[in-house]
C-alpha cells in the first residue's frame, strides 16, 4: 500500500505539498524512529552457518537444530 493513499496521511501531506516521510517526521517521536530502525535495518549474527535475527537468537535453539 502506498502510504500517501492512507486518508490521514493523504489529507495532512496533500494540504502542505509534502510526502509520507514528512508526515512521519512531524508526527512520530524520536523513540518511534529508533524502534523502526531495528525493523528496517535489523542486526543479524552468524552462528554455526546460520544467520538469525539477533533479537530472537537463542543459543539452545540453535544447538537443537
Amino acid at each position: 500500500m502506498d502510504p500517501m493513499e492512507y486518508p490521514e496521511i493523504e489529507d495532512w501531506a496533500g494540504k502542505l505539498g509534502v510526502d509520507a516521510v514528512d508526515f512521519l517526521a512531524h508526527h512520530a517521536p524520536q523513540s518511534h524512529w529508533l524502534a523502526m530502525s531495528h525493523v528496517v535495518w535489523p542486526r543479524f549474527i552468524e552462528v554455526n552457518d546460520c544467520v538469525p535475527w539477533s533479537r530472537v537468537y537463542d543459543p539452545d535453539n540453535i544447538r537443537s537444530w
